[in-house]
């Protein structure tokens, strides 16, 4: 794709994110309460936001009420347009954040005038969080292949001139591929992958329309734009092999944070495996996160849905 060269510093502009005292340690206090808040039992919810927990409990027994927009209060204190009920919307809807484990990694390990690399961007929650940690300094890139969630992700980040958004796939080769969109209600399952990444029972639920869409290398993106990445976060749906070997020479330049969803939910080689194989053979160790923390990850034979991280020893 022709498009201009990114430069690694950038000059202050008018973004509330520049003038704002807010640092990492705030929003660190924030994430806390956050999840102090998450750990309450619904009546106290109930009592605390009484109108948002009648909404989420609609939603989360009926599924088939028409989707909804909503803008959902992230525990940074922004509101996000997401729709319900699709199931990441109504955690952020009802919680202000989604995965807290990865969530804590991401605070504790970006900071100012790094450049973050958003892979599988949905609404926008990680980007708009790596904005406030990297500042004005630094560079967030957002990959998002879905027409509606990438309609969202634009609107979030739209008050953000220094936020770079790609409506296209990060994969292993360039060109283009198959998307197959679950519509509104489960937009986070979309994949260039045969089918989406749950358990079998939930796949015949789902109603499916695929359509084209560009994919590119992030080793040749990273390349053109001359960008190297400190943190790169990798959510594609079953394709994170795929995404990972297209930034080979990317992982092999560079030390950066990569954390990979994993979930193996077919029969046959275990996919999360193989990009820890991947990744140990690029001389990166596996980590899980515990509450921030990155402990030493032992490897299993399949994978339920969670994060791992990877970072060079």
């Amino acid at each position: 794709m022709n498009t201009p060269a990114i430069e690694a510093t950038r000059t202050p502009g008018t973004s509330h994110l520049d003038n704002t005292a807010t640092t990492c340690r705030t929003l660190e206090s924030a994430f806390d309460r956050c999840m102090r808040y998450r750990e309450r039992g619904w009546p106290a919810k109930l009592v605390r936001h009484p109108m948002r927990e009648a909404l989420w409990a609609a939603y989360s027994a009926l599924p088939w009420l028409r989707p909804r927009e909503v803008a959902a209060r992230l525990f940074t204190r922004e509101r996000l347009s997401i729709l319900l009920p699709e199931l990441s919307a109504l955690e952020l809807y009802r919680h202000g954040c989604i995965e807290p484990d990865l969530t804590a990694v991401v605070l504790r390990n970006l900071k100012r005038g790094m450049t973050f690399v958003d892979v599988g961007a949905h609404y926008g929650y990680y980007t708009n969080l790596a904005r406030w940690l990297v500042g004005a300094e630094g560079v967030v890139l957002a990959f998002e292949p879905g027409r509606q969630a990438f309609s969202l992700l634009s609107r979030n980040t739209s008050h953000r001139s220094d936020v770079r958004l790609e409506n296209m796939a990060a994969g292993a080769t360039n060109g283009t591929a198959t998307l197959r969109d679950f519509g509104p209600r489960h937009s986070a399952l979309n994949t260039l992958k045969g089918q989406a990444r749950v358990p079998p029972r939930e796949r015949d639920r789902l109603i499916v329309r695929s359509y084209e869409v560009p994919c590119e290398r992030l080793d040749d993106y990273l390349a053109r734009h001359r960008l190297r990445p400190d943190f790169v976060k990798i959510d594609a749906e079953g394709s994170e092999l795929d995404v990972l070997r297209g930034m080979e020479q990317t992982l092999k330049e560079t030390d950066c944070l990569v954390s990979i969803e994993v979930g193996d939910y077919d029969d046959g080689p275990s996919m999360s495996r193989e990009c820890i194989a991947f990744m140990t053979r690029l001389a990166f160790s596996c980590f899980e996160s515990r509450q921030g923390d990155l402990i030493p990850h032992r490897v299993r034979a399949s994978y339920d849905y969670g994060n791992l991280c990877f970072r060079k020893t």
